[in-house]
Order: structure tokens, then sequence, then C-alpha cells
């Protein structure tokens, strides 16, 4: 539980500043380089790799922030390990799933132990896709794996190949 809320401090640090600031150009890995502002419509907001004692107890949540529903269907929530080149898919949408404006979408791994209810649930042994505590990335994809459009990213540690914020409406 005390990683739950680790993890949480250091996304309400972060996930702020791509939501105050839309028009502020991210900073990317190669000095001079800059990636377009953060997406305006769907958005990782929240991210919890396993906890201890059970390392698959996992969830990733999504926010619609646009004033627009939005249809899921040929969306792709994605991870990549710390050195990882490959989208791992967590979940695909192949059907209409509508999230409303300003409402949530949480995704959770079959052993979730979250009070909230999962909407959609992966299992990590099925498709290898277990969150490193440490270092990964995260991304919604619309398209094909590896190659659609990145709408919002989000990665943690030192990896070199995996989703960073900065990422996003690339093909990376």
């Amino acid at each position: 539980m005390k990683k739950y809320f680790a993890w949480i401090a250091i996304l309400s640090i972060l996930c702020p500043l791509s939501l105050t600031a839309p028009n502020l150009e991210a900073q990317v890995k190669d000095p001079g380089t800059t990636a377009p502002a953060a997406s305006n419509s769907l958005v990782i907001s929240q991210v919890q790799p396993g906890v201890t004692g059970n390392a698959t107890d996992e969830f990733v949540e999504i926010h619609n922030i646009s004033a627009n529903p939005i249809d899921l269907n040929g969306y792709r929530l994605v991870y990549r390990s710390q050195n990882g080149s490959a989208d791992l898919t967590f979940f695909a949408w192949g059907a209409s799933t509508v999230v409303q404006p300003g409402h949530f979408f949480l995704v959770a791994s079959n052993v979730y132990s979250g009070a909230a209810a999962a909407d959609s649930v992966y299992n990590p042994a099925a498709c290898s896709c277990s969150m490193s505590a440490s270092n990964g990335g995260l991304a919604i994809r619309q398209g094909l794996a590896d190659t659609g459009t990145i709408i919002d990213a989000v990665g943690w540690g030192t990896g070199s190949n995996i989703f960073f914020e900065g990422d996003r409406k690339s093909t990376r």
C-alpha cells in the first residue's frame, strides 16, 4: 500500500504539469529536440506497477480530458520494458467502448486488489506484460503495435528505449 501512495505522489507532481500547461513543449531525450504538447484527449492519469508481495497487482487509469466522448475502439494500451524495443499489448479495444468527457477508464491485472472496480482486465501471464516497478513505460496507441500514433505516454526509471512524457503524437 505504501508503494501505491508513493506512485500517486510522483504522478500527482508530474500530471498537473501536462494538464495545466498544454501550450508548452516538453523536452525529450535529445537536447534541443521538442515534442508536441500534452494530449488534449486521453491521458494516462495513474499507474501502479506490481506491489511488494504481489508483482502483478497492477493497474493503469486512463482519463478523457477532452470535451467530447471518445470511443476506445482501435486504441491499445502498450508497455515496454527498460530496454524493450517492441510494444507488449496490455489491452486492445476491438469494440465500441465510449469514455465520456471527464471520466476515467481503469485497466487492471486479473489479480488487482484495489477498491475501484476495473473496467477491463488483462492477464499478465498471458500477455507477458507485467510492469517493472523500477523501469518501464506505457503508452496509449491508436493503430497497430509499434507503429500506431502515440496519444499519451509515461515512463519511469532510466531505460533506453521506453516511453516517456513528451512522446505523444509520434510513431516511435
